[in-house]
């Protein structure tokens, strides 16, 4: 049987909370899911199936000083990539070549630049970029993904 090969996949998805251990241990106890509790810098929890995390992140209104207050909501898609430099040269093609479906500029509004400060404290965002609506994802090189 042949295996099924994807250059790049899904790693994760990261919701905001304000009560994070009571999340994390709803999502324990409810599904059954197991800490993998990497916190890095973010100090979340995080969960996973072996394919897919799920980082559950404290939402503080202080990281979005000047940036209006954000209802609590996903916070970003998290992608990885066998050879990240070759996922970038493909946004920038893609840019290029169908300026319709191009990222945003990342800046591009006070709530992108309180979202990309808090990603930089994330053990999986190498790379960051919006889609073309705003929504925050990330990528991280992980070779023979």
């Amino acid at each position: 049987m042949k295996r099924w090969k994807q250059h790049i996949t899904i790693t994760h998805f990261a919701i905001r909370v304000i009560e994070v251990e009571r999340v994390a241990n709803f999502y324990s106890k409810i599904f059954g899911l197991k800490s993998i509790n990497d916190p890095g810098k973010d100090r979340g929890h995080r969960f996973t199936d072996i394919r897919v995390t799920m980082s559950i992140l404290r939402w503080k209104i202080s990281d979005f000083y000047e940036s209006g207050i954000e209802q609590l909501a996903m916070d970003h898609i998290g992608f990885r990539a066998s050879n990240l430099n070759s996922f970038i040269r493909r946004v920038d093609k893609w840019t290029n070549e169908n300026p319709h479906i191009a990222p945003r500029p990342i800046g591009f509004t006070d709530k992108c630049k309180a979202g990309l400060a808090l990603l930089k404290r994330s053990p999986y965002a190498a790379y960051s970029l919006t889609d073309p609506d705003g929504n925050l994802t990330t990528v991280f090189e992980t070779p023979n993904c």
